[in-house]
């Protein structure tokens, strides 16, 4: 039917219909795993930021409101293109939900909600792993298009970063 690949990772596609994407097997492997490290915290500033936004009041409520909410809708979208990006690599989109909630810091879920400076150190971290992954991307897997896909999201945590130290400028 097609080349017989030698490189076939997943399991539930025969051989002549696994990627061949200029990628070798454990390339898109070592990929697919750093980005499935990325959904617990990207999920994790998902429910900070929602929770924030549940718990917002004050003066700027109706900004800081719509801010947030405008956040935890992009930190949604990454998410969702995190897992596609998985599947375009030929791996499966890992559930690590239960991994997720053991190592999930419920304690920072106070009842008055994260305020703006953990969210802006939770954005902090997430931008420095994103930096680390996109150059590990790129140098040891050679792969240029998921180092500009994470890029691309170390933009939007910078910019997301951005908006929330703004609250503190005089």
């Amino acid at each position: 039917m097609g080349q017989r690949r030698k490189d076939s990772t997943n399991r539930l596609l025969p051989d002549d219909l696994q990627p061949n994407i200029g990628l070798d097997a454990d390339d898109r492997q070592a990929v697919a795993e750093i980005l499935t490290k990325l959904l617990p915290i990207e999920t994790g500033l998902t429910i900070k930021t929602r929770f924030a936004h549940w718990n917002v009041r004050g003066k700027r409520y109706f900004e800081q409101r719509s801010l947030l909410s405008s956040h935890y809708e992009q930190l949604n979208q990454i998410i969702e293109n995190l897992n596609d990006r998985i599947r375009m690599l030929g791996e499966i989109a890992v559930d690590r939900l239960q991994e997720f909630l053991g190592s999930f810091k419920w304690d920072d879920l106070r009842k008055d909600g994260p305020d703006i400076k953990e969210l802006l150190a939770a954005h902090e971290t997430a931008i420095r792993s994103l930096r680390e992954d996109a150059k590990k991307c790129s140098e040891e897997y050679g792969d240029e298009v998921t180092r500009q896909f994470l890029v691309e999201i170390l933009f939007q945590h910078e910019k997301m970063a951005w908006n929330l130290r703004s609250y503190f400028e005089p």
